[in-house]
């Protein structure tokens, strides 16, 4: 559980055994390569952030849970793959994930990403500000979530859970059904300016739309709740 600064250089390989990798570990510090042996079931709060220097990583298939914020501003990671075995994702677990150049163009960062079949908990915000991911896939057999033209939705279908901002598309309609926005679903999505919404709305959360350049907007008259 106690931090690590990097000392030891920037490749680390955790013994075997080793069950959880506790809050803060390596967060903050020049990491660059680890190698995470499968006794290890838990991820806990943080444990990665902002190792701007990460650029893929090999999660264990024993792995059943990434806890909140785990990979936050790890600027330079583009490749991850979730394991099998994975139950649930915390709030915020990737936000950030993108890197600019001097010109602030986009160069780098999480490009995609599939929601392994067992996943049936995904937090807040979880990719939020993920500036270069296009899509966002579910494994075939998921009961609790499912994916349409790389967004994620409930299984439903009734609540639009993240839209992958780095996708290109200046025109997104919303499929008839849905009734709720989730948190940050659309923040930071500079590429689109027009987004339709269907009758059937009810629900649109704190920040769904922050950042997104909208040239206009048409409320449906059932809409119950707009957040902050």
């Amino acid at each position: 559980n106690s931090a690590f600064d990097g000392s030891t250089g920037v490749k680390v390989t955790i013994p075997d055994g080793v069950q959880s990798i506790g809050k803060w570990a390596f967060s903050d510090s020049s990491l660059e390569q680890i190698t995470i042996p499968d006794s290890v079931k838990v991820i806990d709060e943080s444990a990665f952030s902002f190792c701007e220097k990460l650029k893929s990583i090999t999660l264990p298939d024993n792995l059943t849970s990434i806890s909140a914020d785990t990979f936050t501003y790890c600027t330079s990671l583009e490749n991850i793959v979730l394991p099998k075995n994975l139950v649930s994702i915390g709030d915020r677990a990737f936000e950030g994930c993108f890197e600019y150049d001097e010109n602030a163009t986009v160069v780098s960062g999480l490009g995609s990403i599939t929601i392994p079949a067992k996943v049936t908990q995904i937090g807040k915000a979880v990719f939020s500000g993920c500036k270069n991911l296009k899509q966002i896939e579910v494994a075939e057999g998921n009961e609790a979530y499912t994916s349409l033209e790389g967004v994620l939705y409930n299984k439903a279908k009734t609540e639009l859970i993240s839209y992958p901002i780095g996708n290109a598309r200046k025109k997104y309609e919303i499929p008839a059904g849905v009734q709720k926005i989730s948190e940050k679903a659309f923040s930071d999505a500079e590429n689109i300016s027009e987004v339709v919404f269907p009758s059937s709305l009810l629900e649109i959360q704190s920040e769904a739309f922050y950042g997104v350049p909208l040239e206009g907007i048409a409320l449906p008259s059932g809409l119950k709740t707009v957040g902050e």
